[in-house]
């Protein structure tokens, strides 16, 4: 038989031995130990994670590479490198702009079309919070 207690069902103690009703005492009082615990746990974890995007958010910001090429029409693409980064975007009537880039030391790189020569700018430096412009990269032939 079943006896409703506030928070558990609990068997009857004239249906089941001494000992086996001290065994289920334990046993609900240990899963209520153990879900406190989870329960803290969790709550722990949760400001953790919030604590970690809110410094990342806030401090880590990815800013830009943008410029331009010249002729507008000899290029099809633009990467930036870096020693963790490879990053592209293409070129639009001679602009471009590469978002999301982390603060660092790249090197830019245009993909010209024939009859042009790819292009490298060296030493492109992002600083955080701020757009980088390299300005007009002229290809040649």
């Amino acid at each position: 038989m079943l006896k409703k207690s506030k928070h558990h069902f609990f068997w009857h103690s004239t249906c089941l031995p001494s000992q086996t009703n001290n065994i289920l005492k334990y046993f609900y009082s240990f899963k209520l130990i153990i879900m406190k615990n989870v329960k803290l746990k969790i709550a722990a974890l949760t400001l953790a994670t919030a604590s970690i995007f809110a410094f990342s958010n806030g401090h880590m910001q990815a800013v830009s590479i943008k410029g331009t090429v010249s002729p507008a029409e000899g290029a099809n693409r633009v990467w930036a490198l870096s020693s963790t980064d490879t990053l592209k975007a293409d070129v639009d009537k001679g602009a471009f702009e590469i978002p999301n880039v982390k603060p660092g030391t790249y090197q830019v790189i245009i993909e010209a079309k024939a009859p042009y020569k790819n292009t490298a700018k060296e030493g492109v430096t992002v600083e955080q919070g701020k757009a980088t412009d390299v300005g007009e990269i002229k290809l040649d032939k």
